[in-house]
């Protein structure tokens, strides 16, 4: 009887973890589902300042900065068009694991949009799954589909496996999870930062859109739930605080900012909850959608003291995606040296094509993190090109499969020529 139900007990343990690795696998590799898996991963006090709310949030809430500025730990628990509703259960949760010493909700979260059940939003959209996935099974949860979702689809919302089956066929998801959940959770951040311009084709679609001076309002849910959210932090006896984040100037003129503000300003007031509109300081900020040239002239004399540029294409990162995944943030060092590796190949006939001759190719100690087939591959590549190669140490498959006309040894601030090489 006992071996019976030993066995069964192991049973079910297996199948709890073959669940467990199956969900993880398949899940969708959105930047949500791996901002409260990061969460989850953070030692105790590593969230001293929680920031939820809308992408307003989390692409201007820079933790480094507000950790430098208050000398407190922060992170961003915070989602695409993410209302007020989401985001106290999202404190709701993050409870359980810390204890922030205050919370920042992002003002722009209390809007018209309506995630309750029958609302505005159908039940079936990804601003509501995406809200409710990342989250670990548990009372909050199931307070948060209870809140948002018709009964018929709480199962739906519960368990995203069920949505998510065929996510087996695509070997570039399971690959992008297994390795973000077996060595990337540590090194995600929940921050993905906007472009402090806007470019001249969006900025034309909000001068054009037309003006609606009663367009603003926040919903009833939202002011529920701002409610629930200003009470459970008075309980919890956490510090809240509501923040307008910065915004460009267009959108801005395009909104009824002023019926915005004293809304969500009213709100904040009758909870005695804190209220700061980072647009105020608009000019300091800079958020503006002008042109380049205007840049350059409005900032050329703080470059001039400053010795360098502060704005143009120079100051823009690359984003290398393979399958919708950023691999700068989720690759492999192989892949992300590969990956600027081709920048450089393509870069080099690129001059070819226009200059009609080949450069002189630098290559700083890159063999040493690529496998032996994208060795093969890089060094056919530049079999016709003049190049200079920096490494620690002449390992045998340079000396066999790459033409060596002199090698250099510096040793002890000392360069020598090598013969017989």
């Amino acid at each position: 009887m006992r071996k019976t139900i030993l066995k069964g007990l192991l049973f079910v343990l297996l199948l709890l973890a073959g669940l467990r690795l199956t969900t993880v696998l398949l899940y969708p590799p959105n930047d949500i589902i791996r901002t409260w898996q990061r969460f989850y991963a953070l030692e105790e006090g590593e969230a001293q300042i929680l920031v939820v709310g809308s992408s307003h949030a989390y692409s201007t809430f820079d933790p480094e900065v507000v950790s430098r500025m208050t000398g407190k730990s922060c992170y961003i628990l915070a989602t695409n068009s993410q209302n007020t509703v989401q985001a106290y259960f999202n404190v709701k949760e993050a409870l359980r694991y810390q204890r922030p010493e205050a919370v920042i909700l992002e003002a722009i979260s209390l809007n018209g949009n309506n995630n309750y059940r029958d609302g505005d939003t159908p039940d079936r959209d990804w601003k509501k799954e995406s809200n409710i996935d990342g989250m670990r099974m548990g009372l909050p949860k199931l307070e948060a589909v209870m809140e948002q979702y018709q009964v018929r689809n709480w199962g739906y919302a519960l368990f995203p496996i069920a949505r998510c089956h065929g996510n087996w066929a695509d070997v570039g998801v399971l690959n992008s999870n297994l390795e973000f959940f077996t060595r990337g959770v540590r090194e995600y951040s929940s921050f993905r930062p906007s472009r402090t311009s806007m470019s001249r084709e969006t900025a034309e679609k909000y001068r054009e859109a037309a003006y609606d001076p009663t367009g603003w309002a926040v919903s009833e849910t939202n002011q529920l739930h701002f409610s629930k959210l200003a009470g459970l932090c008075r309980k919890e006896g956490i510090p809240l605080y509501v923040v307008m984040a910065p915004m460009y100037d267009e959108y801005i003129r395009s909104i009824n900012y002023a019926s915005c503000t004293e809304q969500i300003s009213a709100l904040a007031g009758i909870e005695e909850v804190p209220f700061l509109d980072c647009n105020l300081h608009y000019d300091e900020i800079g958020l503006e959608a002008e042109d380049f040239e205007e840049k350059l002239r409005a900032n050329q004399d703080r470059d001039i003291r400053a010795k360098m540029t502060s704005v143009g294409p120079h100051r823009d990162d690359f984003s290398f995606i393979i399958g919708d995944i950023d691999i700068r943030r989720f690759g492999s060092q192989g892949q992300q040296r590969t990956a600027a590796l081709s920048l450089k190949l393509s870069e080099i006939e690129l001059v070819k094509k226009i200059a009609k001759d080949a450069p002189i190719l630098l290559l700083d100690d890159v063999l040493s993190e690529l496998d032996s087939n994208r060795q093969n591959y890089l060094l056919g590549s530049i079999g016709d090109i003049q190049t200079i190669i920096t490494c620690t140490g002449l390992d045998e498959f340079v000396k066999h499969r790459f033409e060596i006309n002199k090698v250099y040894q510096v040793s002890e601030g000392t360069v020598a020529c090598m013969n017989g090489v």
